[in-house]
Parts: C-alpha cells; sequence; structure tokens
C-alpha cells in the first residue's frame, strides 16, 4: 500500500516524515522524500494490516502541519501586536494560534483528505475558506482587545495561560547549545527542533517546546548562553532542571 503527500513547503514534509519515523515501532513502513521543480514529495509506503491506524494518524498530522505552519502564518500577517521583545511577541503569536488547535483539526479532520497523493497547500487554498474565516475573526478580536494587555507582566501571564491548556506530547527533554543556536534533544539524543516548522533557527526551539510542551526541560550550561534562553527561562520555570549535558 502506498499514499504519496505533496506540499510547497519543505517542513511539512519533513515534519510528517520524522513524526512518524519517531513512531514506526508501532506504524511501520517505509518513507522516501523526493523535491521536484519547487514541490516536495513524502512516498510511504505501509503494510495492509495498518493500513486503517496509518491513515488515521497521517489524516491527523496533515490536519496539524496546516495548523501549525498555515494558521501560524496567517497571525503573523495579520495580528497588530505592540510587544517590545520579538521573541516574546512571536511566542505570543505561536501560543495563540495554537490554542484551539483541536478544534481545527476536527474540522479538517471531518473533510475527505485521504487519497493516493494528498496535496497540503491544495487542501489549504481550496478546502478551508470557513475555517479561515473564523481564524479571522479571532485575530480581529485580538487586536481590539490586546491594549489589555500593556504590561510585559500581562503578557507573559496570558502567554503561559494559553501554554498551560496544551498537553504534554514528550515527557523529558533536554535543552542545549549546539553551533549558535538552541537544540532541543529527547533523551535518545534526537533532535526535536523539526516540531517547531519555522525557518526561523533563532526560535526554532522555542516554538518545539511551546508545541510539544514536555513535562521536563533539562538545561545544558551552554544553553544560557542563548539570547532566546530567558525567554524560556520565563515562559517554562517551573519545568527547567540544570545537567551537565554533552552530546
Amino acid at each position: 500500500m502506498q499514499t504519496t503527500v505533496t506540499s510547497d513547503r519543505k517542513n511539512c514534509i519533513d515534519y510528517i516524515k520524522n513524526v512518524l519515523n519517531l513512531e514506526k515501532h508501532c506504524l511501520p513502513h517505509i518513507s522516501r522524500e523526493k523535491e521536484k521543480e519547487g514541490r516536495y514529495f513524502l512516498s510511504l509506503t505501509y503494510d495492509e494490516n495498518v493500513k486503517e491506524t496509518f491513515l488515521y494518524r497521517l489524516k491527523d498530522l496533515v490536519a496539524e502541519v496546516i495548523c501549525l505552519t498555515y494558521k501560524y502564518d496567517f497571525f503573523i500577517e495579520n495580528l497588530k501586536l505592540k510587544m517590545d521583545n520579538n521573541e516574546l511577541k512571536l511566542a505570543f503569536t505561536k501560543c495563540l494560534s495554537i490554542y484551539d488547535i483541536e478544534a481545527d483539526k476536527d474540522y479538517i479532520f471531518s473533510l475527505d483528505l485521504i487519497d493516493k497523493v494528498v496535496c497540503v497547500d491544495g487542501i489549504f487554498n481550496f478546502m478551508l475558506k470557513s475555517l479561515t474565516d473564523r481564524w479571522r475573526e479571532v485575530v480581529k478580536l485580538t487586536n481590539l482587545n490586546f491594549h489589555s494587555f500593556k504590561s510585559k507582566e500581562s503578557q507573559i501571564l496570558f502567554i503561559k495561560y494559553l501554554l498551560n491548556t496544551q498537553h504534554s506530547k514528550v515527557k523529558d527533554v533536554v535543552l542545549n547549545y549546539q553551533n549558535g543556536k538552541l537544540v532541543i534533544l529527547d533523551t535518545n539524543n534526537k533532535d526535536l527542533n523539526f516540531y517547531s516548522l519555522v525557518l526561523d533557527e533563532k526560535v526554532s526551539a522555542l516554538f518545539s517546546l511551546i508545541w510539544i510542551h514536555p513535562e521536563k526541560i533539562m538545561v545544558s550550561p551552554s544553553a544560557e548562553c542563548s539570547s532566546v534562553f530567558s525567554v524560556v527561562r520565563t515562559l517554562f520555570p517551573e519545568k527547567l532542571s540544570l545537567v551537565h549535558y554533552k552530546r
């Protein structure tokens, strides 16, 4: 059995591939990735006996990447947030964009998405008008009421409120500093920065932490060298523990 996922965004394809590979023990498959004329393709081969479970998870991941990429970009483009700290502003936008992600995913999941070929950007561009109208209402209300969050303290409290509505997707992670950027590793040394789905490496680890919401963040001393770490420490103070770690 084979299904191909295609997108004009490489990070969407990489996300689906990486998550499925982490879950390969329960969803055995073979994945092959290629690029052609600015489009990216992920061919997934799986056995008949896991077809129903595999396609259910694939549909869930397609909905997930749409919410984590296109919705975030929509919010970035349309929110008018006056905040002094740019990393905190991006974190605010990220948290707001995933706040009701389960409702968004339920809507996308209700559509007839899965065929032999699944086009991620096609789904967003041609099948989600009512969903993007809902996003537009959220943006409008946020822009109208953002004056309520004048102080940095009130902004942080609201971000933490949004964060605490998310469930933990990974138990423990290590936060390290490598090659001039923060990197999130799981306890098997696998790089988890792909969870961020952003191209800006400066905030990649921060966005990954926001999405996977780990129960515990073990911090290598080197991680404190990053300017973004101050935002991590502000948003996740109760989850941090200092460790001496070398990859």
